[in-house]
C-alpha cells in the first residue's frame, strides 16, 4: 500500500507543474478501456478532481459508482451474464452489480485478488467482514469529515486496478 501511496501522490502531485498533463492522462488511462466518451471522461474528471483537492467524501461519492460501472462494464464485455430470471414470474432482471462479486465463476472475470479487495474496501457482507465505504456512501451513513486520505486511496487503487483489468481484457479482444 506504502508503494501504491507514492505512486499516487507521483503521479497526481499538485506541487509538479505537469500535474494538469498527468492528470489527463490518469483520465485516458481510466476512460479508454471503458470506451468512454467526453461525458464520461468529464465524469472522471471531476471524480479525480474531488480527489486532487482533497474532497475525500465527494471523491467516494462519485468514485463509487464509477466503480460499480467499470466491474458491471468488464463483465458484460467479457461474456458474463448479468440476467437472471425471476422466480415468481420468469421475467429477465439484472443482477445487482455488487452481488456478482459473490459468484463462484467470478474470478474468470476479473481476478480473485481484485474481487476480494473491492469486497474488504467496499463491501461488509454475510461471509466478510469489510469496510463497507459502499454502502456507507450510498446511504450517508459517514460524515464528510471522517473521510480520510487513507480510505480514499484505497477507492482509487481499486479504480486503478479495474483500469488495469479493463486493459488487459481490450488487449485480449484486439
Amino acid at each position: 500500500m506504502v508503494h501504491f501511496e507514492q505512486t499516487i501522490h507521483i503521479l497526481l502531485d499538485p506541487d509538479k507543474k505537469d500535474v494538469q498533463e498527468r492528470f489527463q492522462l490518469f483520465i485516458r488511462l481510466l476512460a479508454e478501456p471503458l470506451d468512454y466518451d467526453k461525458q464520461g471522461q468529464l465524469k472522471l474528471n471531476q471524480i479525480m478532481s474531488a480527489y486532487l483537492n482533497g474532497h475525500y467524501y465527494n471523491f467516494c461519492c462519485m468514485a463509487v459508482p464509477f466503480i460499480e460501472e467499470c466491474i458491471r462494464s468488464i463483465l458484460i464485455k467479457t461474456g458474463f451474464n448479468i440476467t437472471k430470471l425471476k422466480a415468481e414470474d420468469g421475467i429477465p432482471t439484472e443482477y445487482k452489480t455488487m452481488s456478482a462479486l459473490n459468484f463462484e465463476n467470478i474470478g474468470d472475470y476479473i481476478p480473485m485478488e481484485i474481487v476480494m479487495f473491492i469486497r474488504t474496501v467496499l463491501l461488509q457482507g454475510k461471509y466478510y467482514t469489510g469496510l463497507n465505504i459502499r454502502n456507507d456512501v450510498a446511504h450517508g451513513i459517514s460524515k464528510w469529515e471522517e473521510y480520510s486520505d487513507y480510505a480514499t486511496n484505497l477507492v482509487l487503487y481499486i479504480m486503478f486496478q479495474l483500469a488495469r483489468v479493463a486493459i488487459q481484457k481490450k488487449e485480449i479482444d484486439e
